[in-house]
């Protein structure tokens, strides 16, 4: 068999510094037509070194009388497999050079979502300094975590007045800095049942909890649309409700500010374009 025209090397995609697990999405469609001219001159290298050399020869050797049929199967085989992986190649790439842009975007993102952290820990300094405010990156994104006491009283869903210059700050940083951002208010209790309050359990505390924030944020200008309340009530403890000190970590507030990818999602299943992300796609911050 005469030598054909030599393939050139697939280009490897760019190693990133770092993998930040973040809900990674699966966007083939930024795919960037710049990028795919040296996979059509690929393919079609590709295709002039089958019509020219393999096709021919194959026809060749399957002419032979002494080639019997079981060598004639296995040369089928054989092309057969040829042209299978010459044309998937053209897909792999594009799904790899896919993957790298994605991995790009999503370090991009983190390092905003790292810089807005600074900027809370230079705003907040003194609550975090009380250990009334927590800051951490976490799976669903950037947490600020208050402790209850610091906004409302024993049992009861009304904003302290005190509370006000703290979320004053945070709401600004929101408004300034992320203002693409969607951001999530979640509302946890302890275990301890509810004694002497209106609410029927702790899960219907909560709730009202991270609502009344959402509703001081609305108010001091953060786009409502961005905004969304859920209530978890005593289960998802950070700490063991067997001390004091535990449940006291375990009845919070936590303003989480979600990715940008996360917002992009959530636009296209409302859509009805994507389905939802499987749990073996998502990426934490670290």
């Amino acid at each position: 068999m005469s030598e054909g025209v030599p393939r050139p090397p697939d280009e490897a995609p760019p190693k990133p510094e770092c993998n930040p697990r973040l809900y990674t999405l699966n966007n083939s469609s930024s795919f960037s037509p710049a990028l795919g001219i040296p996979l059509i001159l690929d393919f079609v290298i590709q295709l002039c070194y089958f019509k020219s050399i393999i096709l021919p020869e194959f026809f060749r050797l399957f002419s032979q009388e002494e080639v019997n049929m079981r060598k004639k199967l296995l040369l089928f085989i054989l092309l057969f497999c040829f042209i299978f992986v010459n044309g998937c190649a053209v897909i792999f790439q594009t799904g790899r050079r896919s993957d790298a842009e994605r991995i790009k975007t999503l370090e991009k993102e983190l390092e905003e979502l790292r810089h807005t952290k600074g900027l809370l820990e230079q705003t907040l300094e003194k609550e975090i300094k009380d250990k009334q405010v927590r800051l951490s990156m976490e799976e669903k994104g950037l947490v600020i975590t208050f402790v209850s006491e610091v906004l409302f009283d024993s049992g009861k869903a009304t904003l302290k007045p005190e509370s006000f210059s703290s979320l004053d700050k945070v709401a600004k940083i929101l408004v300034d800095n992320v203002p693409e951002n969607n951001i999530g208010i979640e509302g946890y209790t302890d275990n301890e049942p509810i004694k002497h309050s209106k609410w029927k359990s702790n899960w219907e505390l909560s709730a009202h909890r991270a609502l009344s924030v959402l509703e001081y944020l609305e108010k001091e200008g953060v786009n409502s649309e961005r905004l969304s309340a859920s209530g978890f009530g005593e289960y998802k403890p950070i700490s063991s409700n067997d001390t004091a000190q535990g449940r006291q970590l375990n009845r919070r507030v936590e303003i989480v500010i979600l990715p940008k990818t996360v917002k992009k999602m959530e636009k296209r299943v409302s859509e009805g374009s994507v389905s939802e992300p499987s749990s073996e796609g998502e990426e934490e911050l670290k």
